[in-house]
């Protein structure tokens, strides 16, 4: 069976068994239609990842031993993992004006990795983008996921919702910088912005 055949069979077992999940949270369990939705596509996530072949391969590089490469490309199997979750959550969100964000998120990181691709000798550049920022994309996410599902909307979780939007923001400008930093083979430097993120996640109920 060809790779594109595998991939595709995949897809389909991913996506049948995900929904097969959400329809027993929702109507077994009788969980709310948000979590529901958020475990249907947590269980294609976990499907994808074991029937799935990898979704990238990375160029060879004459400035990379064996060593390197296999850490550059655990380094990138693991950035699209949370770029599933980030997917998942984003088909998830009901609010237009989020789920654009979310999607304009996405879009960049996205463009971040596939530059990584064709140049992993650059990954070791882009640590903090690994290390910390996509995955706090993907809690922020699942915290706003969680808080507007809740039937009890109170002024303070309608604050905690608008502040994560505003988060997004600031990462979808942040991953523009790092791409643009990459093309010019400098180490970015995002302690500002994550000084202003940790701040924003301290202070609110997106602690994550």
């Amino acid at each position: 069976m060809s790779r594109n055949a595998k991939r595709l069979q995949g897809e389909v077992i991913s996506a049948l068994s995900g929904g097969a999940l959400m329809l027993f949270f929702l109507f077994a369990l009788e969980f709310n239609l948000v979590f529901s939705i958020i475990s249907g596509m947590m269980g294609y996530l976990a499907f994808s990842l074991l029937l799935i072949p990898e979704r990238f391969k990375l160029a060879k590089s004459a400035d990379m031993n064996a060593e390197s490469f296999k850490d550059a490309e655990e380094t990138m199997q693991s950035g699209y993992r949370i770029m599933e979750q980030l997917a998942a959550c984003r088909e998830a969100i009901p609010l237009a004006s989020v789920k654009e964000k979310a999607s304009l998120v996405y879009d960049k990181a996205d463009k971040v990795l596939k530059y990584l691709e064709q140049n992993p000798q650059k990954i070791r550049l882009a640590r903090k983008f690994f290390s910390y920022y996509l995955e706090t994309a993907a809690n922020i996410l699942k915290r706003y996921l969680e808080l507007s599902s809740r039937e009890l909307q109170s002024t303070d979780i309608q604050h905690v919702l608008v502040r994560a939007e505003e988060v997004l923001t600031i990462m979808a400008g942040a991953f523009d910088k790092q791409l643009a930093s990459l093309v010019q083979n400098e180490v970015i430097d995002l302690e500002v912005e994550v000084r202003v993120l940790k701040s924003t996640l301290e202070s609110e109920e997106l602690n994550v």
